[in-house]
């Protein structure tokens, strides 16, 4: 009995890691529910053939790996497949499992859900990092890298703004710069003009940011005189 019950066990890993991949493969909803429904009838884990028993731990199955892969689209084309192949007229898995079918599709769309989110949010990431690489050496051949970088990621709302933003005149704006130059001005320290011209031509710092800046600028009061 313990040998046959070791067997059993490895079995149902074995069919459970089959049904997983029949899931996360192109395979039909028919051709899902065949391999799970005869794999727990005859694959030695503890049903004698078919039975409500066995066709129900088979649906249970599906179900967790469609609501682990967030596959909606199987489970709810499984609601239309027959029960018994041979009677494609006949019942369906929905006459016979709606109860867990329904609860289990609202379960596959929240993982679906979690899962966009996720890669939104390291896509968004991803963004933020190569924007931030390309403001700490920027040139032109920077900006086109990080162009044809952007229009190969997978085309989020953060991408797409990205890229639109790399045609506006604040794209270049580097926050730590006119920071630096802020503080210099604090302490008293003069700041070339044409340090200020260049950064302001560049876009590094913004127009307000240089005429406060530059107010203060002894070259630029004489050049006024």
């Amino acid at each position: 009995n313990a040998a046959i019950k070791a067997d059993q066990t490895a079995n149902l890993t074995q069919l459970n890691s089959t049904i997983y991949s029949a899931v996360a493969s192109d395979m039909s909803a028919e051709e899902v529910w065949k391999v799970a429904s005869e794999g727990f009838a005859h694959g030695n884990v503890g049903h004698q053939g078919f039975s409500a028993a066995s066709n129900e731990q088979a649906m249970q199955a599906i179900i967790a790996s469609a609501v682990n892969d967030g596959d909606v689209a199987l489970l709810e084309a499984l609601e239309g497949t027959p029960k018994m192949p041979n009677q494609p007229n006949g019942p369906t898995l929905s006459d016979e499992y709606a109860h867990l079918l329904g609860p289990a599709k609202i379960k596959a769309q929240e993982t679906r859900n979690a899962a966009i989110r996720a890669e939104k949010a390291q896509i968004g990431l991803q963004v933020e990092s190569a924007i931030q690489t390309y403001h700490e050496n920027p040139s032109g051949e920077a900006k086109a890298q990080l162009i044809e970088s952007l229009q190969q990621m997978p085309q989020t709302k953060a991408v797409r703004t990205a890229l639109k933003n790399l045609t506006s005149k604040g794209f270049n704006n580097d926050p730590g710069l006119e920071a630096e130059l802020a503080a210099a001005q604090a302490r008293g320290e003069y700041i070339p003009q044409k340090i200020l011209e260049d950064a302001l031509d560049a876009g590094r710092i913004r127009p307000e940011v240089y005429q406060e800046l530059a107010k203060a600028q002894p070259d630029l009061k004489n050049r006024a005189k």
